[in-house]
């Protein structure tokens, strides 16, 4: 696994700093856990989250019972690996989608989804509207 340090600095800050950023026009979340036991889970799922990340992988990298991992995380981020995974694709694609180089459905294909149509309703059910709508906003 590559960690780039100035890579996970940005990330945090932006991970820290976005909420409040956008507070009055997203209900956009994310927590970095606390607990030294996922420091490789979530740089896994940060350097990954455009792949198919198994939770056995994540379970084996924190040397922790895939229960344990599960309880701890959502313990620490108020959510699941999969909603975290999924918030993780999303906040990419805003980034994607607002540089303007790519379509929709390239974006969809770049952070991770096999469908146009699973993008769209995963976009929808973080951002509260269509990644249509999003790029109509940021023009």
């Amino acid at each position: 696994m590559e960690n780039n340090p100035d890579e996970m600095l940005f990330l945090k800050a932006l991970f820290n700093e976005l909420p409040q950023f956008v507070e009055h026009s997203l209900k956009l979340h994310i927590s970095l856990p606390a607990d030294k036991r996922l420091s490789q889970p979530i740089g896994y799922l940060h350097n990954h989250y455009h792949e198919e990340v198994k939770i056995e992988d994540l379970s084996e990298l924190s040397n922790l019972s895939l229960r344990s991992l599960e309880r701890i995380f959502k313990k620490e981020t108020g959510m699941t690996l999969s909603k975290y995974q999924q918030i993780l694709r999303i906040i990419k694609s805003l980034e994607l989608l607002s540089s303007g180089d790519l379509t929709i459905s390239e974006t969809a294909y770049e952070v991770g989804y096999k469908s146009v149509q699973a993008f769209t309703r995963s976009f929808q059910s973080v951002m509260q509207s269509r990644p249509t709508d999003f790029i109509k906003t940021i023009q």
